[in-house]
């Protein structure tokens, strides 16, 4: 690490500390007021496993900030106003909300409008870009000049863009645009732009309207109280066409989208001739990558009554709905999103809910979730659970009324496991269905040989790559799963096999 400083440096005006194993920085070497160009970059480990991104909100004679891969997670550091140019390439970033502090005042309060030319965002989390009002984030950039937002999950572009007067570079490939977007990658900026226009109307912040470009035919868009029955009647056939085949795919309009619209949920609770909802046809709900911060009561069971499946994968979402616990799912997939262990700690998993009873395929992949959240455990019917690519560091769980007697497979790779505590033990006694364990590509730095307990109870699949142990070699952990357990279970000591015990040195995890 960069060494403390006794006070800030205030002649400091050029750091560059990239390609180092960084892991704090002082904050004394930001916030000098000096500081022209900063250099963090390829240190992964310096803002990872959830440390707050660094403030350079109060970095005012900041230019140029490169803090390429360097563990941001999932914000990216706000910005002072004066800065020109930002480097947030192979990060993990979900979302640019944060990047423009609040500006109080509007337009007229200084520091409204940012200075940024160049935002390099290649290959993070983002699934949508902001879609607020212009006052919000992109009518303060009227300076944008470059935006590469490659290798990232968006499927659309805020119409906003369309009318950013100076941006002449905007970089998508690697993304799931669709339709028009897509001759992006062509390299015809102005073309996107004249689409982005035409899809949808853009107010620029008041008085400031030369900034940005007019709209297509110089018109002011549709107007603000456009007559619904237009819209309900569209959201009426996709109902239909979804009936037939029993899955509602709800896709984003090209332009800003935010929220699901409450136009197509009343469509779903209308009723047929024969008295039942038209949502009630309907088994499985596919709102992935809308970047989405929260899908609103209703949408989980009361309008889809024999709702079974819901895909909501590559949103925003903190928190899943307050009314899935009365949803009779099977399958839940929701990758990639902003989930906590304790956001997932009750509600809808608590025991006796309806969703305890019936999901069968739970996928919690790619969220924050820093250790498995007890309320999982009381999942019956669970037989697949998904929690790779997540912060969890220890598997200490309240094993007390566990359920998961179901339970078939189990990946836990890709975390920041050390220690596996008695987890392993659990599994041999409370999971006699299971098939696959992965635990591979964690920080465990001694396999539990009470692992060896699972030997001989049908486990097929038991992955180990990728830990920095060495105490099992590696040529035996490629053998057979049979095999590795076996060799496991030989060397467990006489306090091993009740999984309360462990011999000296057996370690862990």
């Amino acid at each position: 690490r960069l060494g403390r400083c006794a006070g800030p440096m205030r002649r400091l005006r050029v750091l560059l500390a990239s390609r180092n194993r960084l892991a704090e920085v002082d904050g004394a070497y930001l916030t000098g007021g000096a500081l022209e160009h900063l250099d963090l970059s390829e240190n992964p480990s310096l803002y990872a496993g959830g440390s707050p991104p660094p403030d350079l909100s109060r970095c005012a004679a900041l230019k140029v900030a490169e803090l390429g891969r360097c563990g941001l997670s999932p914000a990216p550091p706000p910005v002072h106003h004066s800065l020109v140019r930002i480097h947030l390439h192979d990060n993990g970033i979900a979302s640019l909300d944060g990047l423009l502090p609040p500006a109080d005042g509007g337009p007229s309060a200084p520091g409204f409008f940012s200075s940024l030319t160049e935002v390099h965002l290649t290959n993070n989390r983002i699934h949508a870009l902001p879609h607020l009002p212009s006052s919000s984030f992109w009518g303060r950039l009227p300076s944008l000049s470059t935006l590469d937002l490659r290798d990232n999950d968006l499927e659309t572009l805020p119409s906003a863009l369309g009318y950013m007067a100076s941006l002449r570079k905007i970089l998508t490939e690697g993304n799931r645009l669709r339709g028009p977007l897509r001759s992006n990658d062509a390299g015809d900026v102005d073309k996107l732009k004249r689409t982005l226009r035409n899809r949808g109307n853009w107010v620029p912040p008041e008085g400031h309207g030369d900034k940005f470009l007019p709209s297509e035919g110089g018109g002011a868009g549709p107007p603000p109280n456009q007559d619904n029955k237009t819209e309900r009647n569209t959201h009426r056939r996709t109902v239909l066409d979804a009936c037939t085949s029993g899955t509602l795919q709800v896709r984003p309009p090209i332009g800003d989208p935010a929220a699901l619209p409450p136009a197509l949920l009343s469509v779903l609770a209308e009723t047929d001739s024969g008295g039942s909802t038209l949502g009630g046809r309907l088994a499985v709900l596919d709102v992935e990558g809308l970047g989405l911060a929260e899908i609103p009561v209703g949408w989980a069971g009361g309008a889809m009554p024999s709702l079974r499946e819901l895909r909501c994968g590559r949103n925003r979402l903190a928190d899943l709905p307050a009314d899935l616990g009365g949803a009779r799912l099977a399958v839940l997939h929701a990758p990639r999103n902003l989930l906590t262990s304790h956001s997932l700690g009750g509600g809808a998993f608590h025991r006796g809910s309806a969703l305890a009873g019936t999901l069968v395929d739970l996928d919690l992949s790619s969220n924050q979730i820093v250790e498995v959240p007890d309320a999982l455990l009381a999942l019956g019917s669970l037989q697949t659970l998904n929690l790779s690519y997540n912060l969890i560091v220890g598997l200490e769980v309240d094993t007390a009324g566990a359920d998961w007697g179901a339970l078939r497979d189990i990946d836990l790779s890709y975390n920041r496991v050390v220690d596996t505590g008695d987890f392993l033990p659990f599994l041999a006694d409370a999971c006699p269905s299971l098939r696959g364990l992965s635990l591979a590509y964690n920080s465990i730095r001694r396999i539990d040989v009470r692992l060896g307990l699972l030997a001989g109870r049908g486990l097929a699949r038991c992955d180990l790559r990728g830990n920095p142990q060495k105490w099992v070699r590696h040529a035996v952990l490629e053998r057979p799963c049979e095999d590795v357990l076996e060799f496991l279970r030989n060397r467990m000591g006489p306090g091993d096999g009740d999984g309360r015990g462990r011999r000296e040195g057996s370690g862990g995890g």
